[in-house]
């Protein structure tokens, strides 16, 4: 089985740690393939990957809204997976959500699995007196 994870940056690599340690021994064991697909970033979350043996491929992606670059992300992402053809797609964040399951279906990946990681509020220290939403869905006020 070829299985490929997407996240939009790899600071969201964290997220997926005992996933990855895990295709290693499937990698090892069965044969199986695993790889990463996230946008050029630091170098420490890339290690995550790289560290288990999952190969790592850099498509630009960014977490705001850019049209054209949204387009040019989506038709390499297109790219990518023609070339890989994997039979699973893991997709970890929203907006990787947002492009590579368009990408999947264009490519006819036949599975397809989004878990909802990296959100701004998990990555990112919010501005003073935001309210930032917590995992149980309340909120919390940032002094």
């Amino acid at each position: 089985m070829k299985i490929t994870f997407v996240v939009t940056v790899p600071d969201s690599l964290a997220f997926f740690s005992e996933h990855l340690r895990h295709w290693k021994g499937r990698q090892a064991d069965q044969g199986d393939h695993a790889e990463v697909l996230t946008s050029p970033g630091p170098a420490e979350f890339l290690q995550l990957a790289l560290k288990h043996g999952i190969p790592v491929r850099q498509v630009p992606m960014e977490r705001e809204i850019r049209p054209l670059r949204d387009l040019y992300s989506l038709w390499q992402l297109c790219a990518e997976l023609r070339r890989d053809r994997p039979d699973l797609i893991h997709i970890g964040t929203p907006k990787a959500a947002l492009l590579a399951g368009m990408a999947a279906v264009l490519t006819r990946v036949p599975g397809r699995i989004y878990t909802m990681h990296g959100l701004r509020a998990e990555t990112t220290r919010p501005q003073t007196g935001t309210v930032v939403a917590g995992r149980a869905g309340g909120g919390r006020l940032c002094p």
